[in-house]
């Protein structure tokens, strides 16, 4: 029975059911998540615990799920986070909760109902699914700058995530413009473009400067390498 739940993010009724189900006297919230908390520990630890009969019917566990299954599906449509963030944890939590009770429910060889909860499971798995979707979607959604072929020593000194949020960061400078825009002479060190402010190297178009085959760092900055 232990799944992965976090105990501080069951609602009141969910803490209710997981601990009716387990046979332990329910409380006020704070009571409940301590006492399920201490439950689940002894389960994950092996320890040997004795259920009571399932007290739920089917008519009970079919409403309670349902009504489960629609939020599941208002949170997953609204999700838009990373693995690990608040949203993702209560959704998973949601999950376990709702699987638990889930395969819990009885049907006994009554067709109709294993049709119905049949339904229950396969609604259930494609929000499960969506949710991992949109996970991954989340997390590919980054932005990709293509970095000048004469900027690559540099990107291999301070570390490819590093460079790419210095090239967005430049990327979106009104005084800087695109860096890797051909056009973009307000990159050029030493271009007069009605601006004193001075502009780092790493935002310099060191490839429209040297070419497509010059690689050394180096002669770009001749006064650094004359140790001066």
């Amino acid at each position: 029975m232990p799944r992965k739940m976090q105990v501080n993010r069951l609602e009141k009724e969910e803490l209710t059911y997981e601990l009716t189900v387990r046979g332990i006297a329910t409380g006020n919230v704070e009571e409940m998540r301590r006492r399920l908390s201490q439950a689940i520990q002894l389960e994950k630890d092996g320890d040997s615990l004795k259920y009571p009969a399932y007290p739920y019917t089917f008519d009970q566990d079919y409403e309670e799920i349902k009504k489960k299954l629609d939020n599941l599906t208002d949170l997953v449509e609204l999700f838009d986070n990373a693995k690990g963030s608040n949203e993702a944890l209560k959704l998973e939590t949601k999950f376990s909760h709702t699987l638990g009770r889930l395969e819990n429910m009885m049907c006994d060889d009554d067709g109709n109902k294993q049709i119905r909860k049949s339904e229950l499971w396969a609604l259930l798995l494609s929000l499960m699914d969506t949710f991992n979707q949109k996970i991954e979607i989340y997390e590919k959604r980054k932005v990709h700058v293509a970095v000048p072929s004469a900027l690559s020593f540099v990107e291999g000194q301070v570390g490819a995530s590093t460079f790419q949020r210095g090239l967005v960061q430049a990327s979106r400078s009104s005084s800087v413009g695109d860096v890797n825009s051909p056009h973009a002479s307000g990159n050029i060190p030493g271009h007069d473009g009605g601006s004193s402010k001075t502009i780092p190297p790493h935002k310099w178009n060191i490839q429209r400067l040297w070419g497509q085959e010059s690689r050394d760092v180096n002669k770009c900055f001749p006064r650094a390498s004359r140790g001066t």
